[in-house]
């Protein structure tokens, strides 16, 4: 060591070792809220101290510190560093009316750090490996230019490589950030507090620009998650797994987020309902805990986000209900999605689906929703074709009490939602519908199904049907799906219990007409006018293969007997004076003492009319002709039928004989359709 007295000047080196952090903590326990433990290996630096008026310089250069093992815990974070090396090259220190230092360069490599967060309940540990620091010109002139670099390996997996420029006064941060396979499995401690997921595997990589002052805080660049594996941490199934997401030129500025693209590529879910209607994401998003003091009213977040696009490649849904008397399950592959616009404002946002539906069927969605309330204006078009019915049976099971045996589907939905207000309209086309065993459901609607079917599909077996629906979202009880089927039995009531009406309105025809045949009283003739309307039947028939016409024999006691006893009467009178033959068919019926008195008693001109009723009134027309006549009328309209080309197979004539009371002017036959047996 030199030393010069007058200017004070003093040159030279020191170096200390085997420094205990503990004795020195001990002096200062009282005035510090954490410990430290540990010892220096060495430390040593040259040194020159020089003084010259009020003012002091002193340079250290070469300074090394080594300290093997250095421990810090202050009851949040303990910290545990090994074979800290540390060097600086120069370190200026001048001491006039104010204190300025200046370091050169600090120097810190192959560093291994030890963190434990103690406010976790199992005492969260990290490990950070090969650390390197250094800083180049680190200065009290906070106009100076600090060069600052730090890389190190996360713990599991991962390198993390900061470099940045940084002036402290005024704040102006320049750099860049990169993260290297860095793994989120190590802190996913912190993500269970908030949701319930179980991460394995998953990858960052980013390549990010920064660019920090004190009114403007930028980040710039892209960002790749990959293998991603999410199960649900209680249980344990799984929800996602994904390839990688890849967000694309994200620019974000004072609280504004625009990203340019995200594609995610290889996706893979599953939703499922279990028997007792729990999904497998219940309980994903933890409940935060009450809170007993005053609720604080929450400023409305100024976060602000933009997507240009977000791409689905590649992508796979699986989704089962097990809460139906039958299991479904269906899966959607070979999976590409595009949404446009996602914004946090009023933006209206653009959506394209497609996938396939297990082997043969296409599924696409388009829809225009604003996403942060969907529910003030969304369209949606939605398009499902070719998809297997049978695939169904869990839901035909629970609404309508039976499996689907065989079918195909296509549907075309367009919703419109405003103001939560919905309305849609739903076509619904099937395809050789057949429907298969009873099941057991007491949700099931008490329907004739199979009829409605029979009178839907045309001669191709195609059913096309319009479900228009509508509702109020915001109102508690509305749910869609419910809606839905509660329109579609609407629709199967209207059609099976008026189903003459329905093939009516095929043809243009607004009544029941097509149900029923008109006879004259006491004749099974067809009349023409109601051979054009059996024909317009016989027409919409042919389209409908598995229906049958039933023919049930039928007449009006009353009227159909007046009607034969008249046709009776003139058959007997059939001379030329009929005043002769009123007379001789009275006294064979009456005997000649009551034609006598009968004669002494009526005007001359009233004779002919009343003997006429009294002989009508006396001719006895028995059930067997009754029945004769309505039988006679079914079989004329059979052998009409099939003259015009209706098969036997299709006719259907009962065996019971019907009276039936009408009060119009003629006798209405009325006609059945029922379903033929398979």
């Amino acid at each position: 060591t030199d030393l010069t007295v007058s200017p004070m000047s003093l040159d030279g080196s020191f170096a200390i070792t085997n420094i205990m952090f503990q004795k020195i903590h001990s002096y200062l326990a009282d005035d510090l809220a954490f410990t430290f433990d540990g010892n220096t290996k060495i430390l040593s630096s040259n040194f020159q101290i020089s003084q010259k008026d009020t003012q002091t310089n002193a340079t250290l250069s070469d300074l090394i510190l080594n300290i093997p093992t250095f421990v810090f815990d202050d009851k949040k974070f303990h910290l545990k560093t090994t074979e800290l090396n540390n060097t600086i090259k120069k370190i200026k220190i001048t001491k006039g009316e104010q204190l300025d230092f200046t370091i050169d360069t600090i120097d810190l490599s192959n560093q291994n750090i030890e963190l434990i967060d103690l406010l976790k309940n199992k005492n969260h540990s990290f490990s950070f490996e090969n650390l390197a620091l250094n800083i180049d010109k680190f200065s009290s002139i906070k106009k100076d230019t600090s060069k600052i670099s730090l890389l190190l390996n996360t713990p599991s997996s991962g390198l993390l490589d900061i470099k940045v420029d940084a002036i402290q006064e005024p704040l102006n941060i320049d750099g860049t950030a990169n993260i290297k396979n860095l793994t989120i499995v190590p802190y996913q401690e912190y993500i269970k507090d908030f949701v319930n997921l179980d991460i394995k595997n998953t990858l960052i990589d980013s390549s990010t620009k920064l660019h920090i002052t004190n009114t403007t805080q930028k980040i710039k660049g892209d960002v790749t998650i990959s293998n991603i594996d999410l199960n649900h941490a209680t249980t344990k199934q799984k929800l996602l797994e994904l390839n990688t997401i890849d967000l694309k030129g994200i620019n974000y500025t004072n609280n504004n987020l625009v990203i340019d693209k995200i594609i995610l590529d290889k996706f893979s879910t599953k939703f499922k309902i279990a028997k007792d209607k729990t999904t497998n994401i219940d309980n994903l998003v933890k409940k935060s805990k009450t809170d007993t003091k005053e609720p604080k009213k929450e400023s409305k977040s100024s976060f602000n986000y933009y997507v240009k696009s977000l791409e689905l490649k590649n992508g796979k849904a699986e989704f089962s209900d097990h809460s139906l008397p039958l299991n479904f399950d269906t899966n959607i592959h070979d999976l590409t999605a595009r949404i446009d616009d996602i914004s946090s404002k009023n933006d209206e946002a653009t959506v394209k689906l497609k996938g396939v539906v297990e082997k043969y069927g296409l599924a696409r969605i388009e829809a225009k929703t604003i996403l942060s309330n969907f529910k003030n204006k969304t369209d949606v078009s939605v398009n499902f074709e070719n998809l297997d019915v049978r695939s169904f049976s869990p839901y035909s099971g629970k609404f309508i009490g039976q499996k689907i045996a065989d079918g195909r589907l296509w549907l075309t939905l367009n919703y419109n939602i405003e103001n939560a207000q919905l309305s849609s309209t739903n076509n619904i086309k099937l395809k050789n519908l057949t429907l298969g065993e009873d099941v057991n459901s007491t949700e099931a609607m008490s329907l004739p199904v199979g009829l409605a079917i029979a009178l839907l599909e045309d001669s191709d077996g195609l059913i096309d049907v319009d479900v228009p629906v509508s509702g109020d979202m915001d109102n508690p009880q509305f749910e869609l799906s419910g809606v839905i089927w509660k329109t579609v039995g609407n629709i199967i009531t209207n059609i099976v219990t008026a189903p003459f009406r329905f093939l009516g309105s095929l043809l243009g025809i607004d009544s029941d007409e097509l149900g029923e045949v008109e006879f004259r009283f006491g004749y099974a003739k067809i009349l023409p006018p109601q051979k054009e309307k059996l024909d317009k039947l016989i027409g919409v028939l042919n389209k409908k293969k598995n229906l049958i016409i039933t023919l049930e024999p039928a007449f009006d006691n009353a009227n159909d007997t007046k009607v034969l006893q008249e046709i009776t009467f003139n058959q007997l009178i059939k001379s030329n004076d009929k005043t002769k033959a009123l007379q001789e068919l009275y006294i064979k019926k009456f005997t000649q003492e009551k034609y006598d008195l009968v004669v002494s008693k009526t005007k001359k001109e009233q004779l002919n009319e009343f003997l006429s009723n009294e002989i009508k009134n006396a001719i006895v027309i028995t059930q067997i002709q009754l029945e004769a006549l309505a039988t006679k009328r079914v079989q004329n309209l059979k052998e009409y039928f099939v003259a015009h080309k209706l098969t036997l197979d299709r006719i259907q004539i009962k065996n019971e004989v019907k009276d039936e009371n009408t009060k119009d002017d003629v006798f209405s036959l009325q006609l059945e359709l029922n379903i033929k047996d398979k």
